[in-house]
């Protein structure tokens, strides 16, 4: 006779519980958690939707840096830049052709070029701009590709009342190579995966930021922010 009860996870109750009164109206709201490498959404103590493609994930990754910071009330925190503004434009000579063109270089079609190759007829001057500009991102260089943030909201404000679910919204601000802007709100989690092997300056988000507009407190920012370099030759990826 075994001597040992073996019981029921009580994680997905638990979880269950913690939010049985994130709703007055709605007392049993149903709640997206991560368990076991998994999201999976927990309705009443039991799992509804488990969604578990994580497990595939396969990044190349050259460098990374960690962040641990706490954005005070109405303050504004620069997550990373990638400085691509900074990046001079350039205009390749000769017959256009897809990626690579020359050394170190990445060369876009532009939108209705019509190549020679697909249409003797035409020619690289025929294309809608006779001075296409492109941004491209330097060999065996860092560039941030992608992050991981994860926003720690307190139990209390600064004068001890409840921080409510309504309240957990930060904004992230979203910067392209050209500092266009768009901003969003984000409550606890946010991610981001561009693809690592383009060296195409205006296919990355040039910067992020993460602004906490609450007056009455504080949060915390943890993340991973991941480097890759640009790779001269897109069909080996080195990972």
């Amino acid at each position: 006779m075994p001597y040992i009860n073996f019981q029921d996870d009580p994680i997905p109750q638990r979880v269950n519980n913690s939010f049985a009164n994130l709703c007055s109206s709605d007392p049993s709201k149903k709640v997206l958690k991560i368990l076991d490498k998994c999201f999976i959404i927990i309705n009443k103590g039991k799992t509804e939707a488990k969604f578990c493609d994580l497990e595939k994930l396969l990044y190349p990754v050259d460098g990374h840096l960690l962040i641990d910071f706490e954005v005070c009330s109405e303050e504004r925190l620069s997550v990373y830049d990638n400085s691509l503004e900074d990046i001079l434009s350039s205009s390749p000579s000769g017959e256009a052709i897809y990626y690579p063109l020359g050394s170190g270089t990445e060369y876009m079609i532009p939108a209705g070029y019509s190549s020679p190759s697909s249409n003797p007829s035409s020619s690289p001057s025929s294309s809608p701009s006779s001075t296409p500009y492109y941004f491209i991102l330097p060999a065996d260089r860092n560039y941030v590709r992608g992050c991981i943030l994860y926003i720690d909201y307190p139990v209390l404000d600064k004068n001890g009342s409840d921080v409510l679910p309504a309240d957990q919204s930060c904004e992230i601000k979203l910067v392209d190579q050209d500092l266009n802007e768009l901003t969003y709100p984000v409550s606890n989690f946010f991610s981001h995966l561009g693809n690592p092997m383009t060296r195409n300056a205006t296919k990355l988000i040039n910067k992020i930021e993460i602004y906490n507009p609450n007056p009455n407190f504080s949060v915390k920012v943890r993340g991973m922010v991941i480097y890759v370099k640009g790779n001269p030759d897109p069909n080996n990826c080195a990972c």
